[in-house]
């Protein structure tokens, strides 16, 4: 906004001792764990907790899971004590192919700390209003609050650690969110909840004159309109970025309106209301007659803003991958003619309240401050919100402040496309250029000094940070020095990108060489949503960027060595040593899911990351499930700089899950961090086509998995006493959610069936029975298929199948109310009486090999009974007069020598019998007429289990058979 502004395989990582700076050194607030040998998420975690001194008293609940560009997942959680919630305790899980990495986080003790209050919720109440002393609250609106879906705060009860020293102490607390429109103020405010204290408040709306923090507090942006009228292309010629495309609509009164339905944009009037008055839910619309759009003097900042927030929403999907401000497409509404609060003039500010933007026409010769870097600027910070919740004080605040100057010059470049990747024109790295009257902004990224901001960390222009030099964050005080001390942040993001030589103000001399904006921007992106925790500090940046330039591109690439670079030009961290011998062990290319019992075959990807020796042999050691080590010895060639990908012998892996660990080994290697890889894979059956999975036998068993803890899905007999569901229709064995109870929170939780071979199957079917207790709209079960083994999963079918899902709402469909993680095509509420589902398969019906599982999503609240399958089959769909007939014969011996016998239950007539081999091979076919019993001789087959399918009149069935 504008302003003037190894133990066993493990690694224990401790930043507050690895940095020798020649300033004062930087300190960390997160604590990390590196695994080097295959981990599950279960003893991870565990082993994490335990050695940071966390007890058992301690859950944590997963909040968001996500995945980058190379496979790794990122699951972050919630952490909680004895149930109340330990504000800012963060884990993050960080795992590829079913093993964990790493795990970083900002994790608390609560052990000791008085968890009962003294004070009431309402005493606590009146102490935060005497604390922000307004005459006027939003609540005393209803109809202003209900448009930001905000309401008088009842008082949260957390635990709240210590903000001024990084102590790891913690208070129990009230939370509540201030919300004053006379005099205009929002913060956290949070009460000692035994004596009344004021213990910290965390700013909420930030503006100019540092009057605090930018966030976003639920998602509530309700649109305004339904979209029923068109959305069309028109031209703006806009104030600062000259003629462009704009998207608007078309209303039934003939006029167009800045509203983009397509992108959840609204551009408003707030007719001069001051900030923080009525204006959200009482404004006017921008009109124009013929979508040729030129608006009168101070109007016209409208077009740029709108522009903006288009350009804004565009980059954040095109380059990142994220659907707006929050991932789930908040709509993003700005307020144009602004008033200022204090005297109802013109306003020379812009502001994100944690809902919409308001933008004031500026003056003193500052013109609107629509211009797009101050846009995606505010922008911004609704998506720091929404990533990590950074506090918005001492160093956390600055990263804040920096990581939205740092959006503002990404989308403008993005936008304009000033300059080429390399070297962006100079104009993207000064903030504001387009709005001060000095034309050269009011921060400069390139140049931080240029408006007294420092570039080094703790070097001149650095406002203290420390509890000795600011005691208590405050209005006075920006906060501990948020808005000048971005300058770091900029700085090291500007040298990332265009490079750049010197001396910093710890006499540190630098050089280092750009990657251009579209590598910095994603490392970026993925420290900000993958790595940082809410009171994260600039070597937590740091410490982030290095392990993900390092997971993008490899140890010595030019990416990883500008990324440590930098930071080391603005005095985080130690500067980039390359090893000259260094093999890394970059990958096992494997999918999360082989089809078929046979021989599996690893091949590793190997990287020479030195930068003066050829590799011409190594050593590639591995283990399975934690056996013996197996070694094999590769001789050939990788140049410097190459990787080649290594076959290793065949071994042989069961149906189930399997731990395989690997690494290689170089004589005089120069870093031994990097030459581990452990992975999960998952061997499954390959299913026959019609063969019914009654889930009576233990051959029906299937595999199941969760991302979360614990997971869910069971064979067995569902045995809930008073269940929702029909039970006279629930018979034998099923797969439940929950056998004996309901499901569990926060957590996504997975079923899979068999792998297939639907080649020259005409019109395969995907069938199965099934009932269903899901909390309505806010948990939700659907089916995923992969033909890659896993690698990539894509949802089956959509709602508009009568066979299929109930349900196609989602989050923007809901009006931002609920189903906040919803896919649009999902079952959701209540079906209690199991009913058989069926989605034709004939598209894929050239796939050899395709797998499915159902998948359970829930969120941190309500629990219900969950989901119960049964019959689950992949049939070939019968001709109109064919039906599935269960029980029409039996086979014996079974297992047997080669030599068994068929009884019909019922006089069958003439049949044909095949035998199927695991792979779906047709071995064995003949026709008999089945009256009674007929004797059926394959000795020639070898052992293994086969498929019996026996199709008649009007009927066909199969059967799992042994030949020993």
């Amino acid at each position: 906004m504008y302003s003037n502004y190894i133990k066993a395989g493990i690694l224990i990582l401790c930043a507050l001792c690895a940095m020798q700076l020649k300033a004062q050194q930087a300190v960390s607030v997160n604590k990390t764990i590196k695994f080097t040998t295959h981990v599950s998420s279960e003893e991870a975690q565990r082993t994490f907790l335990q050695k940071f001194n966390v007890d058992d008293n301690h859950t944590f609940q997963t909040i968001t899971v996500n995945q980058d560009r190379t496979g790794m997942k990122h699951e972050r959680m919630q952490q909680y004590y004895n149930g109340i919630k330990v504000e800012f305790g963060t884990l993050i899980m960080h795992s590829k192919n079913n093993a964990v990495k790493s795990i970083n986080g900002e994790v608390y003790n609560g052990l000791g700390v008085n968890v009962t209050p003294t004070l009431s919720p309402q005493e606590a109440f009146e102490k935060a209003k005497a604390f922000v002393g307004a005459q006027e609250y939003l609540w005393s609106n209803p109809a202003e609050a209900a448009a930001i879906n905000y309401s008088k705060p009842e008082g949260e009860l957390v635990l709240l650690p210590e903000m001024n020293e990084y102590s790891g102490l913690l208070n129990l607390a009230y939370k509540f969110d201030m919300y004053a429109t006379q005099p205009v103020s929002r913060g956290e405010v949070y009460v000692d909840a035994q004596n009344g204290n004021i213990l910290f408040n965390n700013k909420i709306i930030k503006h100019a004159y540092n009057e605090g923090r930018e966030y976003f507090n639920n998602p509530n942006n309700l649109k305004a309109k339904t979209a029923t009228n068109l959305f069309v292309t028109g031209s703006a010629q806009t104030s600062y970025s000259g003629l462009r495309d704009i998207e608007t609509r078309l209303e039934t009164s003939g006029m167009y309106t800045l509203n983009d339905d397509s992108r959840s944009v609204y551009t408003r009037d707030a007719q001069n209301v001051p900030f923080g008055g009525g204006y959200i839910n009482n404004f006017a619309e921008f009109e124009d007659a013929d979508n040729v759009w030129s608006l009168p003097g101070l109007d016209n900042a409208a077009l740029d803003a709108h522009w903006g927030a288009m350009q804004s929403y565009d980059y954040w999907l095109n380059v990142h991958g994220r659907n707006g401000i929050d991932g789930n497409g908040f709509a993003m509404r700005s307020y144009i003619h602004v008033a200022n609060p204090q005297n109802g003039a013109s306003w020379v500010n812009a502001a994100w309240n944690g809902s919409v933007m308001s933008y004031g026409d500026g003056g003193g010769g500052f013109d609107p401050l629509t211009s797009i870097d101050i846009c995606a600027h505010e922008i911004g910070h609704g998506v720091t919100q929404f990533a990590n919740n950074l506090v918005y004080a001492r160093e956390s605040g600055a990263l804040n402040e920096g990581y939205s100057d740092l959006w503002g010059a990404a989308i403008e470049f993005y936008a304009k496309g000033n300059g080429d990747d390399l070297n962006p024109n100079v104009q993207t790295w000064q903030i504001g250029e387009d709005i001060a009257p000095n034309g050269i902004g009011i921060r400069s990224m390139s140049n931080p000094n240029q408006f007294g901001d420092p570039d080094t960390y703790e070097g001149a222009n650095w406002r203290p940070t420390s509890t000795a030099g600011c005691p208590t964050p405050n209005n006075s005080n920006d906060q501990c020095g948020v808005h000048s001390n971005s300058g770091v942040l900029n700085y090291w993001f500007y040298l990332l990108v265009q490079g750049g030589s010197g001396t910093n103000d710890v006499f540190n001399p630098f050089n280092v060489t750009g990657i251009g904006m579209q590598k910095a921007e994603e490392i970026a992106y993925l420290v900000l949503r993958d790595y940082l925790t809410p009171n994260s500090t600039f070597l937590d940046t740091r410490n982030a960027a290095v392990e993900v330039a390092l997971s993008l591109y490899g140890s010595n690439s030019p990416e990883a060595i500008a990324t440590q670079d930098a930071f080391f030009a603005v005095n985080v961290g130690n500067q980039y040593v390359a090893q000259a011998t260094d093999a890394r062990l970059v990958s096992v290319t494997d999918p999360e899911i082989h089809c078929g019992l046979n021989t599996y075959s690893p091949r590793v990807r190997v990287e020479n990351s030195g930068v003066t020796t050829d590799i011409t042999t190594l050593d590639i050691n591995y283990t399975i499930d934690g056996g013996s080590v197996n070694t094999f010895t590769y001789n050939g060639s990788i140049p410097v700089g190459s990787t080649t990908d290594i076959d290793l012998p065949a071994i042989t892996l069961t149906k189930g899950l399997h731990a395989l660990s690997f690494s290689v080994d170089l004589l005089n290697d120069g870093d031994a961090s990097n030459n581990q890889e452990g992975f999960a894979i998952r061997v499954n059956e390959i299913g026959a086509v019609d063969d019914v999975y009654d889930l009576e036998n233990a051959d029906d068993e299937l595999l199941t998995y969760a991302d979360g803890i614990p997971q869910l899905w069971s064979r067995g007999v569902y045995n809930q006493s008073g269940s929702v569901f029909a039970t006279t229709t629930l018979s034998g064995n099923v797969y439940a959610t929950n056998l004996n109870g309901d499901y569990f929170q926060n957590t996504r939780s997975y079923l899979v069936t068999d792998c297939y071979d639907l080649n020259g199957i005409a019109n395969p079917t995907l069938k199965f029975d099934m009932a269903f207790d899901i909390e309505q709209n806010w948990d939700y079960l659907y089916v995923e298929y992969s033909t890659n083994g896993g690698v990539d999963w894509n949802v089956l079918g959509d709602a508009t199948d009568p066979d299929w899902y109930n349900s196609d709402r989602t989050f923007a469909s809901s009006g931002n109310t609920d189903c906040f993680n919803c896919i649009g095509s999902q079952w959701t509420g209540t079906d209690t009486t199991m009913k058989e589902y069926k989605y034709n398969l004939s598209a894929f019906n050239n796939e050899s090999s395709i797998v499915f599982r159902f998948v359970l999503v829930t969120d941190q609240n309500t629990n219900n009974e969950g989901a119960v399958i049964d019959n689950l089959v992949v049939a070939d769909i019968l001709s109109v007069n064919d039906v599935a007939v269960n029980n029409a014969f039996s086979v014996y011996p079974n297992p047997s020598k080669g030599s068994f016998n068929i009884k019909a239950a019922r006089n069958l007539g003439d049949v044909s019998v095949s035998i199927f081999d695991i792979n779906g091979r047709n071995l064995f076919s003949k026709k008999i007429n089945l009256t009674g019993t007929a004797n059926i001789n394959v000795d020639h087959l070898q052992s293994g289990l086969y498929i019996l399918k026996i199709a008649g009149e009007n009927f066909v069935e199969s059967t799992k058979i042994v030949i020993e």
